[in-house]
């Protein structure tokens, strides 16, 4: 094997690598963020931001947005910043529980 065609096997085999290890650090952030998510415990006298209701509720921002503007989840407002007690949060997922009907 010439030394040219050694240099391009090496080049191929290290973006090889800095592709697995892009793919790795995506899985490890999925990972960490599940791990945040499992964390938090739902406590009815706890006060939680938006990033806190959003883990819990497993939705988007804008989601939650939506819930505060139709007047579903019910929330305290002080300046910018929006906070939800444990008891919102769960009057909020009992008004929107539908039994099951099968």
């Amino acid at each position: 094997m010439s030394l040219q065609q050694t240099a391009s096997v090496n080049e191929q085999t290290i973006q090889a690598l800095i592709t697995e290890i892009k793919t790795l650090r995506s899985e490890l952030n999925d990972l960490r963020q599940g791990i945040q998510s499992a964390k938090i415990q739902l406590n009815p006298t706890s006060i939680y931001n938006n990033k806190e209701v959003r883990l819990i509720l497993g939705v988007d921002e804008r989601l939650i947005r939506k819930y505060r503007d139709y007047g579903y989840l019910t929330y305290h407002r002080q300046d910018d910043k929006y906070w939800y007690t444990g008891e919102d949060i769960i009057d909020f997922m009992k008004r929107t529980r539908y039994e099951a009907f099968a």
